[in-house]
C-alpha cells in the first residue's frame, strides 16, 4: 500500500509541505479519538510505552532507542484511536515523507529532543487520562514544534543540497 501511495503522491507532485499539513490535522484527530477510547488492551499497551518513556530522559536515551520508542508510541496511538483510515494515512505519510527525507531532526540536537519529549509526554498523559480537549492542544503543540523543525531543516538541506541525491521528497 505504501509503495502505491508513494507512486500516486509522486505523480501528483506532492511536497513535504503537503504531507506536513496533513499529518498535523491527522494527529489532532488521532489524539482526540484515542483519548475517548475505552479499549482497555490498547490503553494498557500505550501505558506501557508511556512508562518506558518515563524511565528515560532526553539526556540518557540513544537515538536508536528513541526511534524505537517513538514508533511504539505512534503505533499505540493509532491502535487506540481504532480508526483504520487514520492508521493508513499516518502510515503512508511516515513511509513516503519523513522516512524518505535526509532530515535528522534530533541528531545532535538535545534542545529539540527535550522540547519534543515534554510535549510527547504531555500528549500521551492527556490521552491516557481520557482528556480529549487537552489531548488536542498537546497534539497541536507537539506537531507545531516538529513541523517547525522539519521546515527549518528542509531550508538548510535546500540551501546546501548534497551532490547526487534526489531532491524530490516522495
Amino acid at each position: 500500500v505504501g509503495r502505491a501511495a508513494a507512486s500516486f503522491l509522486k505523480t501528483r507532485r506532492t511536497t513535504l509541505q503537503h504531507m506536513l499539513q496533513t499529518a498535523r490535522a491527522l494527529m489532532r484527530g488521532i489524539a482526540t479519538t484515542a483519548a475517548a477510547s475505552t479499549d482497555a488492551a490498547a490503553r494498557g499497551e500505550l501505558q506501557q510505552s508511556y512508562d518506558l518513556m518515563l524511565q528515560r530522559t532526553p539526556e540518557t536515551i540513544d537515538m536508536a532507542e528513541f526511534h524505537a520508542l517513538e514508533r511504539r508510541i505512534g503505533v499505540g496511538l493509532v491502535v487506540l484511536a481504532d480508526n483504520p483510515t487514520l492508521e493508513l494515512f499516518m502510515s503512508v505519510l511516515y513511509q513516503v515523507g519523513l522516512r524518505e527525507t535526509r532530515l535528522r531532526i534530533f541528531e545532535d540536537r538535545p534542545d529539540r529532543l527535550a522540547v519534543y519529549w515534554k510535549f510527547r509526554l504531555g500528549l500521551v498523559d492527556a490521552i491516557l487520562k481520557g482528556d480529549a480537549e487537552v489531548s488536542e492542544v498537546m497534539a497541536e503543540r507537539w506537531s507545531s514544534h516538529l513541523m517547525g523543525w522539519i521546515k527549518e531543516d528542509m531550508a538548510s538541506v535546500e540551501a546546501n543540497p548534497r551532490a547526487g541525491e534526489e531532491e524530490e521528497w516522495v
